[in-house]
C-alpha cells in the first residue's frame, strides 16, 4: 500500500520577515514555491492512480465471482464478498460452488497473496483451473496437487491458500483438503460448532512437490458448513486464534437461512461493518428432502441430472411411507415424454404393417 505524508511546518516564534527558507529581507523564493507545487501535484496524481487501480481491481474481482450460486438439490448456499477498507488495496479473496456430475458439489474458497489488479488476475487463473480439475472428478487432495503445479507454471508466480470441500448430500458427508487455508466451521443439527480437523498443508506455490491429506467428516441433515478467509477473523488488533474463537461462538446460534447467517456473521465479526482486509464467506446448509417433492427446472437436458438426484433423495427418504405422485413441470421433461410416446407409436405402427404384409403373402 502506498502511504503519502504531507509535512506541516509548526508555528515558531520568528519575527516578521524571518523564517526557514526565506532570504534576507523576507522575500519568498519563487523556486521553492514551484518545487512545493510540483510535489503536491505529484501526490494528487499518485492518489488518483491508486484509487483508479483499486476501482479497477474491485470491478474485475466482482465480475469473476458468481452472481448466482447454483441450485443443488438438498443444499442451500449463500456467499458474500467484501473488499478491504479504503486504506487498503483490493486483495485476491474469492469463493466458488461447482456442481459435479455425480450430484455432489465442490465448495471452494481461496486467498491470493498480494494486492491490486495483479492479485485479481491471479485469482481468475486459479478459479478457472480449480473448476477444470474438480469437474474431472478428482479427489480434493489431487485437485490441490495439480493446482500447486499450475501455480508454479504461472508467469506471475505467487502463493495462495485454497480450501476445497466436496459435499455429498446423499451420503451426508463432506470430504475436504486444505492448502494452508483456515479450517471450515461445521455446525451440527443440534447447534454445536467445531472446526474441521486435519493438516492444513502448504500454500499453493510454496513448494515444488507438496502432498495434501484429506479429511472426511459427517454432515448430517440440518448441518451447516462455513467457509471463510482470514479477513473475517483477523484484524490488526485481534489475532487469528481469537477471531476463530469468536466465530465458533457465533456458530452456536447460527441462523438457519444461509443468507441471513452471512449477514449475521459479517455484522458481528467486522468492527463498524468495515473490513481491514478482503473478506470472502460461503455457507452451505444441508436440508432433508421435503415431504412433497416439487421440482421446477429449466428447459435444458442437463437439468435432468438434478431431477434424478432430487427424486432419488426424496425416494430414499419418503417413498416407503406414501404412494408416489409425480408432476413434471419442465418443458424439457414434457418434450422428452412426448418424443418417447411418438417413437413408441411409430414402432407399434411399423410392427402392425409388417404383420399385415406377412399375412397377405400367405
Amino acid at each position: 500500500m502506498r502511504t503519502f505524508r504531507i509535512a506541516t511546518v509548526a508555528e515558531h516564534g520568528w519575527s516578521e520577515g524571518e523564517g526557514p527558507g526565506l532570504p534576507e529581507g523576507g522575500a519568498a523564493d519563487p523556486g521553492g514555491d514551484a518545487i512545493l507545487g510540483a510535489a503536491l501535484e505529484g501526490l494528487r496524481r499518485a492518489a488518483e492512480e491508486v484509487e483508479v487501480e483499486r476501482s479497477t481491481a474491485e470491478t474485475l474481482q466482482r465480475s469473476l465471482l458468481r452472481e448466482r450460486l447454483p441450485d443443488v438439490p438438498g443444499l442451500r448456499l449463500a456467499a458474500r464478498y467484501l473488499p478491504g477498507s479504503g486504506e487498503a488495496r483490493i486483495g485476491g479473496d474469492w469463493y466458488d460452488a461447482i456442481p459435479l456430475r455425480d450430484g455432489r458439489v465442490g465448495l471452494v474458497i481461496g486467498d491470493v497473496v498480494g494486492r491490486g489488479i495483479e492479485a485479481a488476475a491471479r485469482m481468475a487463473h486459479l478459479q478457472s483451473a480449480v473448476r477444470a480439475y474438480a469437474l474431472e472428478g478428482l479427489r480434493p487432495s489431487l485437485v490441490l496437487e495439480r493446482m500447486n503445479g499450475f501455480v508454479q507454471e504461472l508467469e506471475s508466480r505467487g502463493t495462495a491458500t485454497l480450501l476445497l470441500a466436496v459435499v455429498d448430500p446423499d451420503a451426508e458427508t463432506v470430504r475436504l483438503a486444505s492448502a494452508g487455508h483456515p479450517p471450515p466451521l461445521i455446525v451440527d443439527p443440534d447447534g454445536n460448532s467445531s472446526f474441521a480437523e486435519g493438516p492444513a498443508g502448504n500454500p499453493l506455490g510454496a513448494s515444488l512437490f507438496p502432498s495434501y491429506d484429506e479429511t472426511v467428516m459427517a454432515m448430517p441433515t440440518g448441518s451447516a458448513l462455513v467457509l471463510y478467509t482470514d479477513g473475517i477473523v483477523e484484524r490488526p488488533d485481534q489475532s487469528l486464534d481469537v477471531g476463530m474463537g469468536i466465530l465458533a461462538d457465533l456458530g452456536l446460534s447460527l441462523p438457519d437461512e444461509p443468507d441471513e447467517a452471512c449477514r449475521t456473521l459479517l455484522d458481528r465479526l467486522l468492527a463498524d461493518g468495515l473490513a481491514h482486509d478482503d473478506v470472502a464467506l460461503l455457507i452451505a446448509r444441508l436440508d432433508a428432502p421435503p415431504l412433497t417433492l416439487d421440482l421446477v427446472v429449466p428447459a435444458d437436458p442437463t437439468s435432468l441430472v438434478g431431477v434424478r438426484r432430487g427424486l432419488g433423495r426424496w425416494l430414499a427418504r419418503w417413498a416407503w411411507a406414501m404412494p408416489m405422485r409425480t408432476s413434471f413441470k419442465s418443458p424439457a421433461v414434457r418434450l422428452a415424454r412426448t418424443r418417447s410416446r411418438t417413437r413408441t407409436r411409430r414402432a407399434m405402427h411399423t410392427s402392425r404393417c409388417a404383420r399385415c404384409a406377412r399375412d397377405r403373402s400367405y
